[in-house]
């Protein structure tokens, strides 16, 4: 199947080379700035768990406010005003939903009465909200730590009344309830290992266990008694699996059917049987894995092909299907009857109630696979300018490496407001998931090796590039590399590593010192139960001193003097994973050495970009900046915030930026 999707891949390619007659429609439409500013009104949507009632929160400055659908009718009720929510939870017997508001959580009865708080969030006992209890329909799960040897899970009921459910001395963040309230399993760790157990009257018993980077997910038992979970135990694609909690037997339940993707989410049947699942892949897949479920999958798909679906079944007759695409800005929402197996538009005036960018003139995402100089296969997604597709002149169109932080992440196919600007701009766009890259199985994201830097996984992005202007996508002499956080880092090595390759770069909030960065990392943050940093140690040896040294040998701070093309860096002084010193440091080293740097830092700013202002003035001076290097499109934009912004807050302007900003 991945054959074939290469295939695809290839041919498509083959078709963008015979593309030179210009065809009717090839003009586009000037996109102002500020629409992709566009904050989506509809925060959420959720679906009762009978499939009778939809809930949703809409943002409203300033706070929000929660509203309740009728599906059989169309009638809407507002059912509360608050300056903070950020996330709705039904409620398993549909009569009430949670509101999480960040440090608190309220009880809304869906048909009427007051919302109450029942939750408060005690950063001392460093509790957090974990969700819903699947078995008592009023109550919702807090974890939180009483002292230096127990952790607790509580149990907190609309009334706000609260229960001790379980404890042990480890921390409890994954686990399985049982019928009578109590625990039936839970996740634990011993050093590197996860370790899942089943919970009884006599302790705590082992089923199965599993690799430190494994997500390794208990989510519910089956109708059978299994765990279901989810997992690689196989050591590549995570899967969803049955576990007979006896013999910890495992046996596959679902498999990406292309044999490409890790399962990113279930959806279950009340009894605890799997229903649907989704996927990440070359597009945002979802498969019936239930028999009842195929119809209704197949004729949502009729109605909605080459949509990029999520899908939710309640008990009832209407099933919730939210519709993406890289060209839909904010997503539509549908209710599919499966009784009269039709799918119908909701909340679409609500969607379309601020200016959108308007779908027929964004770039499609089309996913691509390359073969490596190693010869690994290594996917990635290519957005092309509508205008330069048509008219058969991608040869000579510039072409802008955009890439993903992480390391360990991945870009997914949906819209990406950076990337649909970068087209809109008459850029071609290249977004590749090179492998450490997540969501394509254990191999792929190991496969880096802790080989970054000037090292293997720069060169999937070389290769990638070097494959697309082999195929006449691009023009050579118009090169540029940008990213954010390590894909900051991965733009500063582009100039650095190969400075005659890119014509200019774009680091945002880049981590200067790799190793540093990791050995930084708190102890106390976890993943999967284990602290961060030694979770990465299974990626990348951190006391391996000879490897360290060889990965700072490899850095872009070790080829800083190599820097030759133009560079515009972006930073925030509040930003907790990146050392704000060593990007100020960095920049005013090229400065010195007379690069052509220029240099925004917002003391404001965390490690992301909050705010229309600092979020214009990111896109505003990009825009400019690439339109000076590589020739792209530009127009007049004046905001008296914006420019003040900026002279606030840029700290170096080369003369090439002043130039392109005049």
């Amino acid at each position: 199947m991945l054959e074939r999707l290469m295939q695809r891949a290839s041919a498509l390619l083959l078709i963008l080379l015979g593309l030179s007659a210009p065809s009717s429609g090839a003009e586009t439409e000037w996109l102002d700035i500020n629409l992709f500013l566009a904050l989506q009104q509809i925060r959420e949507v959720r679906l009762s768990p009978d499939g009778e009632q939809v809930a949703y929160l809409l943002r409203e400055e300033p706070g929000a406010s929660v509203w309740l659908l009728d599906p059989a009718t169309g009638e809407r009720r507002q059912r509360l005003r608050t300056k903070l929510a950020e996330s709705l939870y039904w409620a398993p017997d549909s009569q009430g939903l949670f509101v999480d508001a960040q440090e608190r959580v309220a009880y809304l009865p869906a048909n009427g009465g007051r919302a109450s708080w029942i939750f408060q969030r005690d950063a001392l006992r460093e509790q957090e909200f974990l969700g819903v209890d699947p078995v008592l329909p009023h109550h919702i799960l807090v974890a939180e730590k009483a002292d230096e040897e127990t952790y607790r899970l509580l149990r907190i009921d609309r009334e706000g009344n609260v229960t001790t459910v379980y404890e042990r001395h480890e921390e409890i963040r994954r686990f399985v309830v049982a019928d009578d309230g109590g625990l039936a399993f839970v996740k634990g760790t011993v050093g590197l290992e996860q370790v899942v157990y089943r919970v009884d009257d006599d302790g705590e018993h082992e089923v199965l266990r599993c690799h430190a980077i494994d997500p390794c997910t208990p989510l519910t038992v089956d109708s059978s008694g299994r765990l279901l979970l989810r997992a690689a135990l196989d050591g590549d694609l995570l899967q969803l699996y049955a576990v007979d909690p006896s013999t910890g037997r495992a046996e596959t339940l679902h498999r990406d059917p292309l044999d490409l993707a890790d399962v990113a989410g279930i959806v279950f049947k009340p009894n605890g049987d799997p229903l649907l699942a989704h996927h990440h892949s070359d597009a945002r897949r979802v498969y019936a894995v239930a028999p009842q479920a195929r119809g209704p999958v197949d004729k949502i798909r009729r109605h909605l092909p080459q949509r990029d679906l999520t899908l939710d079944a309640g008990t009832g007759r209407y099933w919730l299907v939210t519709e993406r695409d890289a060209r839909l800005q904010h997503p539509r929402y549908h209710l599919y009857d499966t009784v009269e197996e039709k799918l119908s538009g909701i909340l679409g005036d609500l969607r379309n109630a601020i200016p959108l960018l308007p779908e027929e003139e964004l770039a499609e995402k089309r996913f691509i696979s390359f073969e490596a100089g190693d010869g690994m296969t290594i996917h990635g997604f290519l957005m092309l300018p509508r205008a330069a597709e048509a008219e058969g002149r991608l040869r000579s169109t510039p072409l802008v490496a955009a890439i993903h932080g992480g390391p360990w992440n991945h870009v997914r196919s949906g819209f990406g407001p950076y990337s649909q600007f970068l087209v809109s701009r008459g850029y071609i766009v290249f977004e590749p998931n090179f492998r450490a890259s997540t969501g394509f199985g254990f191999e792929y994201m190991k496969a880096a090796n802790g080989d970054f830097g000037n090292g293997r996984v720069q060169q999937d992005i070389l290769d990638g590039v070097d494959h697309l202007l082999a195929q006449g996508i691009g023009d050579p002499e118009r090169v540029a590399i940008v990213g954010h956080s390590f894909g900051g880092f991965s733009a500063l090595g582009g100039l650095a590593f190969t400075p005659r390759k890119f014509a200019a770069g774009i680091a945002s909030a880049p981590p200067i010192d790799l190793v540093r960065a990791f050995q930084d990392l708190d102890d106390k943050t976890l993943s999967n139960g284990i602290p961060r940093k030694l979770g990465i140690q299974e990626l990348l040896d951190l006391q391996d001193k000879a490897a360290l040294a060889e990965l700072r040998r490899k850095s872009p701070e070790a080829h800083l003097g190599q820097t030759e093309r133009p560079l515009l860096m972006f930073a925030g002084g509040r930003d907790d994973r990146v050392d704000i010193v060593d990007v100020k440091h960095y920049a005013a080293a090229l400065h010195a050495q007379g690069n052509d740097v220029s240099f925004l830092v917002d003391d404001e700013q965390g490690h992301g970009r909050e705010g229309e202002i600092p979020t214009k003035a990111f896109l505003y001076l990009v825009e400019r900046f690439l339109a000076q290097h590589l020739g792209g499109e530009t127009r007049a934009v004046s905001d008296p915030r914006m420019e003040d912004y900026i002279a606030l807050n840029l700290r170096l302007k080369s003369a090439s930026l002043e130039s392109a900003l005049r």
